[in-house]
């Protein structure tokens, strides 16, 4: 049963709907205290609802998916549109549209690489050209990889129908403030580079694209999508026939059939055509963006009546998510401190796009076809694969005399050539260094003491000595001038780390027959020293490595294989400074890994299935460093708290703004300073205790000297007018008449007796303590 019909003219390339002249515009709601308000959205029953279709949140340019909110867009200051159906935010302006838009439009899309999204066209589009010519926006989005994956397993072309509804248009004002948890975000940033964290930092700011995306979305056009989608053999069409514009008018007719609308008698195409081309579809889907679901048998006057009441976002302009701060949206960061955030976060996006560049043959084809591959490269190789040796690498410490081993560790390996089982090449290859970069850091301390109280010793302080590891890396490529067995060198079967899996076996694994070996940090190379291709099923062939430190000299022109005494350096390995930083023809040149900011490029020939879908590398792309490092800083603040530091000890200095006055206690960065401040406490009240013990047997000692002969002069003297001031008898006597001081008679004198005041008559007693 078919629908309702439409104009013919809607079939080619749209109509304009006359919509009903809208209500005059609201006036704005007010609170009490003359403010926009949104509180009388809960009372007032007006019908008006919120705007649903916001820009102002983060946006993942190469997924295509919302992220975290990058603007604050609250609905406690709120606006009405203009033709009083919905409120925005107060930043946000909604531009219905007079004439309702509805388009119809077809395109054939040759090319997996043609196919565009249907809701993210423009921010897509608009990222391309900012990042160095980089366009890989939108590639590892759902739409898109189910749509490659379905031309190159059923080896189609594409046919997309579309009927748009474009309703209103939602705008970001200038100036608008930032989200909270982004600004916190950027604050951490600053904080880190302030302390000289540079690679903390880093991994700050990967975070910052990890949750809020790439770019910020500045602009929304709402409304609702009727697409069907085609996929057509064209090698079953003819093609002196069904050129490029009669293949978009029998999608058209296809289209209208589906629903149940009429098409112009007018067109060049017969239904003989129309025939031939719905006989051709292999595969056909039909979606729907925003509307009410539509089943099976879709009634299409339902469904457009039900729009307004499910608006989607139908297209987005969005701006670099690093474009969006400045001193207005950030003002807690002063503009130096600003710029070096601004740089970071920007840093972060490119890294996030260029670990995911994929550059080779995308040409179905070939056979150098790589699936995976998101940037065209050179399709026919100059060579199927050069001869490789394995890698090696040094490791130097700083300070080995410490005792620290830091080249032991899990984070600073060497590593042995597999085949020589020494730091060198295998002869007829030479040494290509890779990169070299700081392993690990370390540090050891010593307490100093001094004497102190006759037999003690007290802590003087404590000396602290810093040891770091340098790694260097090296891959051996065949020199020109030797002759090599064929079976001579390894095999390579990709690479993995502990952020990325190794793309040959889709998990963080080496493939069967395979070793891992150490490169950097902790990235491990599988090699494997069996030459049999049949024997490996995960084989790579290998046309170089390459970094931003160091080029390819397998890439250069008119060389397969560099090796020339005048490219050695004094270690006598491969000088790639000036080598093309490239993959040789025919190679993909893929990631894997970022380490501190620099890319680690591989040259395969991958051989992928073509049903393989790409996996995205989201960062961070650094290690949590938790540790402080770099040099110290008088005052680092941290979400309004101010703290200083002196070199080894932090200490809280009140909050942003407030004077210096309140501060608390101060805790140690070293665990040997705390320790050592804690065994001079106990060691000084030790010290005091047995002072303590000391006084004590010496007045025990001299007391029983005195003693006897002051209780036998005392018990032999009647009440007299004296009186002991405190517990020594001995010391002092107060005249309680007249108030007087008097001593104790000297022992030859104890039995005299003193004379009692003439006004006194009052007897007193002399208390002995």
């Amino acid at each position: 049963m078919f629908l309702p019909k439409l104009f013919l003219a809607a079939l080619l390339v749209g109509l304009s709907v006359g919509a009903e002249s809208p209500p005059p515009a609201a006036p704005a709601q007010r609170g009490g205290d003359g403010s926009n308000r949104c509180e009388w959205l809960d009372t007032a029953h007006t019908g008006i609802t919120r705007f649903s279709v916001l820009p102002g949140g983060g946006w993942d340019n190469l997924r295509n998916r919302h992220m975290g909110l990058v603007a604050d867009l609250s609905f406690s200051d709120c606006v009405l549109s203009d033709d009083g159906t919905f409120v925005t935010p107060s930043h946000v302006i909604l531009y219905p549209k007079r004439e309702s838009q509805v388009s119809l439009m077809s395109h054939v899309m040759e090319h997996y690489e043609n196919y565009t999204s249907s809701t993210s066209f423009s921010v897509n589009l608009g990222g391309n050209g900012i990042f160095h010519g980089i366009g890989i926006d939108g590639k590892f989005s759902e739409e898109y990889q189910e749509v490659k994956k379905t031309v190159l397993t059923s080896k189609t072309q594409i046919g997309r129908t579309q009927q748009r509804y474009n309703m209103y248009a939602a705008r970001l004002q200038p100036d608008f403030k930032l989200s909270d948890s982004f600004t916190n975000r950027l604050i951490d940033i600053a904080n880190a580079q302030i302390n000289g964290r540079t690679g903390r930092a880093r991994y700050l700011a990967d975070l910052v694209v990890r949750d809020f995306g790439t770019h910020m979305v500045t602009s929304v056009d709402a409304g609702a999508i009727l697409e069907k989608i085609d996929y057509f053999n064209r090698n079953s069409l003819t093609s002196s026939v069904f050129t490029r514009n009669k293949l978009s008018q029998c999608l058209s007719v296809s289209f209208a059939k589906v629903f149940g609308l009429n098409f112009d008698s007018s067109l060049t195409v017969t239904k003989e055509h129309v025939k031939q081309y719905i006989d051709s579809v292999q595969m056909t889907t039909i979606n729907t963006h925003g509307g009410p679901p539509i089943g099976a048998k879709a009634n299409l006057t339902g469904w457009e009546a039900r729009l307004r009441e499910n608006l989607v976002a139908i297209d987005k302009i969005g701006e670099p998510l690093f474009g969006v701060i400045s001193e207005r949206s950030l003002p807690q960061i002063p503009p130096p401190r600003l710029e070096n955030v601004i740089e970071a976060v920007k840093e972060a996006v490119l890294r996030y796009y260029k670990a995911n560049e994929v550059k080779g043959c995308q040409d179905p084809n070939s056979a150098s076809f790589d699936p995976l591959a998101n940037i065209d490269g050179v399709c026919e190789p100059t060579m199927t694969n050069f001869s490789f040796a394995g890698v090696y690498q040094t490791c130097r410490e700083s300070n080995p005399g410490l005792g620290l081993n830091l080249c032991g560790r899990d984070t600073s390996p060497s590593q042995k050539n597999p085949i020589t089982g020494d730091y060198r090449c295998p002869a007829g290859y030479e040494p290509v260094k890779l990169l070299t970069l700081t392993g690990s850091r370390g540090s050891r301390c010593f307490e100093r003491h001094k004497s102190c109280w006759l037999v003690f010793s007290c802590h003087a302080g404590t000396d602290c000595y810093e040891s770091t590891t340098t790694l260097d890396s090296f891959w051996c490529a065949a020199s020109r001038d030797s002759k090599l067995p064929p079976s001579s060198g390894m095999t390579y079967g990709g690479a993995y780390s502990p952020r990325f899996s190794n793309p040959a076996t889709d998990a963080k694994t080496c493939g069967d027959g395979y070793r891992p070996y150490a490169v950097a940090r902790d990235i491990r190379v599988c090699l494997s020293a069996d030459m049999h291709p049949e024997s490996l099923g995960s084989r790579l062939p290998l046309g170089g490595l390459f970094t931003c430190q160091a080029g390819n000299p397998l890439a250069e022109a008119g060389r397969h294989i560099v090796t020339a005494n005048s490219l050695l350096k004094a270690d006598g390995a491969f000088s790639a400074d000036n080598s093309p930083k490239r993959c040789p023809d025919g190679f993909t040149q893929s990631t894997i890994d970022v380490i501190d900011g620099c890319e680690l490029m591989q040259c395969v020939l991958s051989g992928s299935d073509r049903a393989r879908r790409s996996v995205i590398k989201r960062p961070p792309f650094e290690t949590a460093d938790f540790n402080y490092a770099g040099p110290p800083v008088d005052t680092v603040e941290t979400d309004g708290r101010r703290w200083g530091f002196n070199g080894s000890v932090w200490f809280y200095e009140g909050y942003y703004g407030s004077p210096m006055s309140a501060k608390s206690t101060k805790f140690n960065n070293d665990a040997n300073n705390g320790a050592a401040s804690i065994f001079t406490v106990i060691a000084g009240v030790a010290a005091v205790c047995l002072a303590v013990v000391l006084v004590g047997l010496l007045a025990y000692k001299k007391r029983s000297a005195w003693l006897p002969p002051l209780r036998r002069r005392l018990g032999r003297r009647r009440a007299g007018p004296y009186q002991c001031l405190n517990d020594d008898a001995s010391d002092a006597l107060v005249n309680a008449g007249s108030g007087s001081y008097g001593t104790v008679a000297p022992d030859d004198a104890a039995m005299e007796t003193p004379p009692m005041p003439e006004h006194r008559a009052s007897e007193t007693v002399v208390n002995v303590a």
